[in-house]
């Protein structure tokens, strides 16, 4: 894209910002998948293939995409017991979550018109987790979500007037159960399997079964879900030309977690872990995100930088020039794109969490908790300078004593808010 001058009203960009969720970056660069126009794009703009997750939960990865705060201060109720290997608890669903301060509220500070797109999911879901005043803000946000189609309406308007716009997707054909939604042949499956009365509504069960007895045509239909995924990504940047905007507009195309689509054949590391959603998975698919910055002006470069989602959000701040969020743990890469050597591209640190597993990774070193009976490791480390597939466990070697207590310290502290997390 080339450099013009931003004619929006107060010199702000537009704002696109596209969430494929649970897409590890291993998903959409297979030679196997349907995404050839996601390709494309990377090589068009800033591309960190090395992003991480902050969660690893469908429900609480909201808050922590949308405030730029670590898990545990999104969800507000945690604990922490001490020791060498700290236990993380999630409290039970009578516990719920406050809100912090989201970018929908920046936006509509600036004087930003927005809407969202979100496919079902955070909509159905959110308000059963949320404190009452949380509930009445999410509905706020509610009530600008719109579906697709109208949303594509909704941008090629946008030429119209110099007023600044944002439309913020939540992209879920790329989520696990992978399109089972459109394919039940799954949960019909499980159910005679398992002798049930009725489908399963949780795709999760026909996913499971899928994996053992059926992975090729499970990996068939993971796949369909990303094609469907990347025909509506088109749809938007097509929408995004129509309207002349293209080039006053940053798009921001990104997922929040990844499960690989190519790990479904069980095996002793694996499990079952490739449908699990993050209980008894450790591999870095949970923490091996992506993210593609197409910024007007910006030359396209392929950066392997440590950036995080909740770096997402500051960074939005950074770049629309956007009232702060006082709240957010993440920053701005910003600095990192226009000067890549002002930060190392090992520095940020990492955790992923899930209601019966955590892993918290610092510079090349992750230790790995879970305690779900199906886990292939309950306590793990792993040094993925030289063993990225994680492969081999390092919990039990005299040589690494000193890296596990450090590493347990460290985030012990961090969630008793004794330190800062970076």
């Amino acid at each position: 894209m080339s450099s013009k001058s931003i004619t929006t009203n107060n010199n702000r960009y537009n704002l696109v910002s596209i969430c494929l969720h649970s897409l590890s970056w291993i998903d959409w660069t297979s030679d196997l998948a349907l995404s050839s126009y996601l390709k494309n794009l990377c090589s068009k703009g800033v591309y960190f293939p090395n992003a991480l997750a902050q969660s690893t939960n469908v429900i609480n990865s909201f808050p922590v995409e949308y405030s730029g705060c670590c898990y545990h201060k999104a969800v507000n109720d945690y604990s922490v017991q001490q020791g060498l290997l700290p236990q993380i608890n999630i409290h039970d669903e009578d516990q719920f979550m406050q809100l912090p301060d989201l970018i929908f509220d920046r936006l509509d500070d600036a004087g930003y018109e927005w809407k969202t797109c979100m496919e079902g999911h955070f909509t159905s879901l959110m308000p059963q987790v949320l404190e009452t005043n949380s509930v009445f803000r999410f509905n706020k946000i509610l009530d600008k979500n719109i579906q697709l189609d109208d949303s594509i309406a909704f941008i090629e308007t946008w030429g119209e007037d110099k007023l600044p716009k944002a439309m913020m997707y939540q992209i879920f054909d790329t989520h696990r159960p992978w399109g089972l939604k459109n394919h039940p042949y799954f949960r019909v499956k499980a159910m005679e399997a398992f002798d049930l009365d009725e489908v399963p509504s949780d795709d999760a069960m026909g996913a499971r079964w899928a994996a053992i007895n059926e992975p090729d045509n499970l990996a068939f239909i993971r796949r369909l879900g990303l094609g469907y995924a990347t025909l509506q990504v088109e749809k938007i940047m097509k929408a995004l030309e129509k309207s002349g905007v293209l080039e006053h507009t940053i798009v921001l195309i990104y997922s929040n977690h990844g499960e690989v689509f190519d790990h479904f054949r069980p095996s002793k590391k694996l499990k079952l872990s490739c449908v699990s959603h993050g209980d008894v998975m450790m591999f870095d698919a949970l923490e091996h995100t992506f993210q593609i910055w197409l910024i007007p002006g910006q030359k396209p470069v392929l950066l392997p930088h440590r950036v995080r989602v909740i770096d997402i959000a500051p960074t939005i701040i950074d770049m629309l020039h956007l009232p702060e969020i006082t709240t957010r743990d993440g920053r701005s890469v910003k600095s990192i794109i226009s000067n890549p050597s002002s930060e190392s591209i090992n520095q940020r640190e990492s955790f992923c969490l899930s209601p019966k597993a955590y892993s918290f990774r610092s510079d090349s070193m992750k230790i790995y908790h879970c305690n779900n009976d199906e886990s292939y490791y309950k306590n793990a480390l792993f040094d993925t300078a030289w063993d990225r597939a994680e492969r081999i466990n390092l919990i039990d070697s005299p040589s690494y004593c000193s890296q596990v207590e450090h590493l347990s310290n460290r985030l012990t502290d961090i969630l008793d808010l004794k330190e800062q997390f970076t």
